[in-house]
């Protein structure tokens, strides 16, 4: 006869001589401290019998064991990655463009910050009269995670669309308002001008040259209806 196993503090054993699986509890049982006929209706679903009944077992395993609560241990988070270089905030409202985020969600390194002025100055010198461009998320001081996939080395920025007649920019591409020939000339600016190389810009406009549709690992859209993203390698 095969060794005996334990649930719950009883002793159990498998009619066909098969060993108790050490999980099967976690993954099949409710109750925490559980009753003797739970624990012989689990035995016998299972094709397990019980070896002794409760009465019979040594108080340290029957007593113990089974009334005892099982503490609530959550596994420790991982240490926030940390990236010291993603330390220079963006100017709030410079020349050319605004903001939409607060300034602790727009860190960056010192040369995405200078691409994003420089994108700006130009901007401000083709369209004194505005609009502005806004800049939504960028980084943490430090870097690391903060509700984003990307956004973790200060070298991701969220831009809004260009729309006519809106101040903060604020609409999607399905808008009346959008403006995607001003959206293209921003975004052409950005990738000859900034002084920086782009890896990529997400965008859900499909029409816009040089963007490209953002997908998780699985093949799920990641959806950039109200801003486009922009990746710049900084050297």
């Amino acid at each position: 006869m095969p060794a005996p196993a334990t649930f719950a503090g009883y002793a159990v054993r498998g009619t066909d001589g098969a060993r108790l699986r050490e999980n099967d509890r976690a993954t099949s049982y409710k109750e925490e401290v559980p009753t003797e006929r739970a624990i012989e209706r689990w035995a016998r679903q299972r094709g397990f019998a019980l070896d002794w009944k409760p009465s019979e077992l040594p108080p340290t395993t029957a007593t113990t064991t089974a009334t005892a609560k099982p503490k609530d241990v959550r596994p420790s988070r991982p240490p926030r990655e940390r990236h010291p270089e993603v330390n220079t905030p963006l100017p709030r409202n410079g020349v050319g463009y605004g903001t939409y985020q607060r300034e602790a969600r727009q860190f960056a390194r010192q040369q995405v910050i200078d691409a994003i002025e420089k994108v700006g100055r130009l901007w401000a010198a083709r369209h004194p009269d505005g609009p502005k461009f806004f800049v939504g998320d960028i980084s943490q001081s430090g870097g690391g995670e903060f509700g984003h996939l990307s956004h973790r080395e200060g070298v991701d920025v969220d831009i809004r669309y260009v729309h006519d007649d809106r101040p903060d920019g604020r609409g999607t591409i399905t808008d009346r308002t959008y403006n995607r020939a001003r959206t293209q000339e921003l975004i052409d600016i950005i990738l000859t001008e900034s002084g920086l190389r782009v890896r990529y810009i997400f965008s859900d406009d499909t029409h816009l040259r040089g963007t490209r549709i953002a997908r998780d690992k699985k093949g799920k859209l990641i959806r950039h209806h109200d801003h486009f993203h922009v990746r710049f390698v900084v050297p």
